[in-house]
């Protein structure tokens, strides 16, 4: 994604697409074009690039940053004094609950995101503001049936996409969004704990299937994690 120059606006660029994909992208987009967004804190698509390459313009709001800056402290800094310089707690619970909001504004309109993840989220990047913005407008689908987008951010799609028994929907995105404040609140995966930390790269398949205990089951300690 790149900024416009002297604009409040945004240019996603799909530098891995095919002619046919580039056609389904052009579909998708002018369906979502139609949708009533405008009470959704969410960057639409204002115009479709002309191919070569594939992509489009959005809205986007000034001085703006990913939501992962809130889960990634930047080298010499601790966890500690990150989640503190970020905002903190009370921070971190108003932007989940707007993010809440806009999930629910999207399921009232029979609307599933498909792909909430800290990479597809805007928030305002002075710590004392709370400035919410969804992006990827391009994910936005009618809920669809298995074996139908697919799409998902490793470590956020439930497991019934990972394993594609279902297609997106509003208890999809509830799962992504409990994975994103579990995270955002503590700073550790809720399926990865210590035990799928230190084995093989399948165990966190695994996990993420839903094959595992969770870092905090009531009654399996198994994938407890130490952090």
């Amino acid at each position: 994604m790149y900024a416009v120059k002297g604009n409040r606006l945004a240019v996603k660029v799909l530098f891995k697409k095919a002619a046919k994909d580039g056609e389904k992208l052009g579909r998708q987009l002018a369906f979502v074009r139609r949708l009533p967004l405008e009470d959704v804190p969410i960057a639409r698509p204002l115009a479709i690039l002309e191919p070569p390459p594939f992509g489009y313009v959005m809205g986007m709001l000034s001085d703006m940053e990913c939501w992962r800056k809130l889960l990634n402290p930047p080298g010499g800094t601790s966890q500690s004094e990150h989640y503190i310089r970020t905002g903190g707690l009370r921070r971190r619970l108003q932007l989940l609950a707007y993010c809440a909001d806009a999930l629910n504004q999207l399921h009232g309109k029979g609307l599933a995101y498909g792909d909430l993840s800290p990479n597809n989220v805007l928030i305002s990047r002075t710590p004392t503001e709370h400035v919410f913005y969804l992006i990827d407008a391009d994910n936005l689908h009618y809920e669809s049936a298995p074996g139908m987008l697919r799409l998902h951010t490793p470590g956020y799609g439930a497991p019934e996409i990972v394993t594609g028994c279902s297609g997106v929907n509003s208890l999809t995105d509830a799962h992504s969004f409990a994975v994103l404040a579990f995270k955002t609140l503590s700073m550790v995966h809720p399926l990865l704990g210590d035990w799928v930390e230190a084995s093989a790269p399948k165990l966190e398949q695994r996990a993420l299937r839903g094959e595992l205990p969770w870092i905090d089951h009531p009654e399996d300690d198994r994938n407890r994690s130490s952090y």
